[in-house]
């Protein structure tokens, strides 16, 4: 194997199929990252058995062949170098020489041969979608995906393609995003519980206007020009989230979202690392209070004036991340939450936007004022503290 290729084009895609690479693997070639040359053309591959990628570009070659080399190695080789870079293989020492300028380097590598096969995926049903869409789809449901290994399921992104509808769907016991979208003509239907991880990295595939998803019984597929991801499937039934999502409310909050966003990201700052609750004050006529309390850290209150609340005053509380969370990957301008009672799931959505909801279960919080809330009574009860000991000590000096 002997190629030439410019260090630019082979460091981008480096950076994308290397983050299948599995380095703790007990298979050291896992470890690798496999390059195949033939016709003039390159290509890369990772994998850590779960989830492959694998791209592919034009080079200038006079010999075709395949080496795995150690995927960390190559990456950070290439990243310091510059201009055209010269590979070589020595098949007999599965040796890898490299060369740029004046920097000589030699990786040794493993046989292609010990590389796990890339799966086929012939038979793989799906659709085409905008690259923006494809974006959206991902950044909304992998928000709410669980990282606990003990329920592999909820690792998962629920899909489903049918009659022209895609919905993706994603719980992890105390939050759960649900992502509708309408197509024309968008071919088989298919059903797939695909690993958020997967879902994630597809995003790198991305570089023209349109992507490729679809799955077959097995597998779940992403392709993007010369780029193509293929992951396993997670086994089991997904939940039905349908019986979680609220179908009715007694309350309902239109938040400005930049408003509500820096009021957010300044209650953090006080129960980070502690209870993350953030507590909503809503009152129709009145608008909303944001407030966080800490005894470690102090207090926070925001009042936020262009709040519309319909129905029931209502004192709730949530996770401080997880509303950040579904803020983040807002893009109206408004966004509404919707309750029964303050023991009652949430129900987020974006105004103007029905294609999404988030659903968000309350903290339980004490039935008090919070002391943010009722900082003049607390100093006038310290100024009655002060006064009555004052009283106290006149009272002992005269007798």
């Amino acid at each position: 194997m002997k190629f030439t290729v410019d260090q630019k084009v082979i460091q981008r895609e480096l950076a994308i199929v290397g983050k299948c690479v599995s380095p703790r693997s007990t298979l050291p070639v896992l470890g690798n990252v496999l390059l195949k040359v033939e016709n003039n053309k390159l290509t890369l591959a990772a994998t850590n058995l779960e989830v492959g990628m694998q791209s592919t570009i034009p080079v200038s070659s006079t010999k075709d062949g395949a080496v795995t080399v150690p995927a960390a190695t190559l990456i950070e080789l290439i990243s310091g170098l510059t201009g055209s870079i010269s590979f070589e293989l020595n098949a007999k020492t599965v040796n890898l020489y490299v060369v740029a300028g004046y920097h000589k380097s030699r990786i040794k590598g493993i046989d292609a041969e010990e590389f796990p096969p890339f799966p086929k995926h012939d038979d793989i049903k799906g659709v085409v979608l905008p690259v923006s869409e494809f974006k959206t789809l991902v950044q909304r449901t992998a928000i709410s995906t669980s990282d606990n290994q003990d329920r592999p399921i909820l690792t998962s992104v629920h899909i489903v393609l049918k009659e022209n509808r895609l919905e993706l769907a994603s719980a992890d016991g105390f939050r759960l995003s649900r992502v509708v979208c309408q197509l024309e003509n968008a071919g088989d239907d298919f059903v797939a519980n695909v690993p958020v991880t997967a879902m994630v990295n597809g995003l790198q595939l991305t570089t023209g206007d349109t992507i490729f998803i679809g799955a077959n019984s097995k597998q779940f597929v992403i392709k993007a020009d010369d780029r193509i991801l293929i992951s396993q499937l997670v086994e089991g039934n997904y939940p039905d989230i349908e019986q979680i999502i609220p179908k009715k409310h007694k309350t309902r909050i239109v938040f400005n979202k930049a408003m509500l966003s820096a009021a957010l990201k300044q209650a953090s700052i006080f129960v980070r690392g502690g209870t993350n609750i953030v507590r909503l004050d809503c009152k129709p006529d009145v608008g909303a209070k944001i407030i966080s309390q800490s005894e470690e850290t102090g207090d926070y209150a925001a009042e936020l004036s262009d709040v519309t609340v319909e129905g029931d005053a209502i004192q709730i509380a949530f996770n401080v991340k997880y509303l950040l969370d579904v803020v983040t990957v807002c893009k109206a301008t408004s966004i509404a939450l919707e309750t029964t009672s303050n023991v009652s799931p949430g129900a987020i959505r974006f105004v103007d936007d029905d294609s999404f909801v988030y659903v968000i279960m309350p903290m339980h919080i004490q039935d008090e004022t919070p002391p943010v809330a009722n900082v003049s009574a607390e100093i006038q009860k310290a100024k009655e503290e002060v006064k009555a000991q004052a009283e106290k000590e006149k009272e002992d000096e005269e007798w």
